[in-house]
């Protein structure tokens, strides 16, 4: 990855941005990693062929005239508004185009291209075993609510959801069980679930 694809992750990550949405139903979801395709639009573009191989069209395929300024083949593996894979990126268009990743000298590879967001996200973690975001196991959760039964007396019935003021639960401590905040790692480790820091 590029220095200048680097520094579309060196950016402060708020509240925001890793929980995503910012409101669930009896759930959350914490973000511990992302890969960022800037500038994607809605357009046409070469499909991945390093995640789909059977994409690449026939190269040897007769030349017919440019739909535009630049010469196209037309593949005889590309069929039009086909979506072969569940894995695809967008219908085909049917035309046979050269590829947009990883090129190198002479490399004359062609794939077909496809309808969709364009570029197509390039599924490469920036730090491979590593989450983007650290230390997640460490973040708190605050679950809060307000119970209250207005027809008898709002003010005597009301609960106080810190009734011992602002406390954080501990699995090893029976004094915490009440407490209204969670470590991530906690909550992961009793659901038996894989460690946190381990995301990716």
């Amino acid at each position: 990855m590029s220095t200048d694809q680097l520094r579309i992750y060196e950016r402060v990550w708020d509240v925001a941005d890793f929980v995503i949405p910012p409101s669930e139903n009896n759930a959350f979801f914490v973000l511990t990693n992302a890969v960022i395709t800037p500038n994607q639009t809605r357009t046409v573009c070469p499909e991945d062929h390093t995640e789909m191989s059977d994409v690449i069209c026939n190269t040897h395929a007769r030349f017919v005239p440019p739909a535009s300024n630049h010469n196209q083949q037309q593949g005889a593996e590309c069929v039009r508004g086909r979506i072969p894979y569940y894995t695809s990126h967008g219908s085909e268009t049917g035309r046979c185009v050269g590829h947009d990743r990883l090129k190198a000298k002479n490399d004359e590879i062609h794939v077909c291209e496809i309808s969709g967001w364009c570029p197509v996200e390039q599924d490469n973690l920036l730090m491979h075993d590593e989450p983007l975001i650290p230390n997640t196991e460490f973040f708190t959760v605050l679950i809060k609510n307000a119970i209250n039964f207005p027809r008898f007396d709002a003010e005597k019935y009301k609960r106080n959801n810190m009734p011992n003021g602002v406390c954080m639960f501990n699995p090893g401590q029976p004094e915490t069980w009440t407490c209204p905040i969670f470590r991530l790692g906690d909550i992961v480790a009793m659901a038996q679930g894989i460690h946190l820091f381990s995301f990716v």
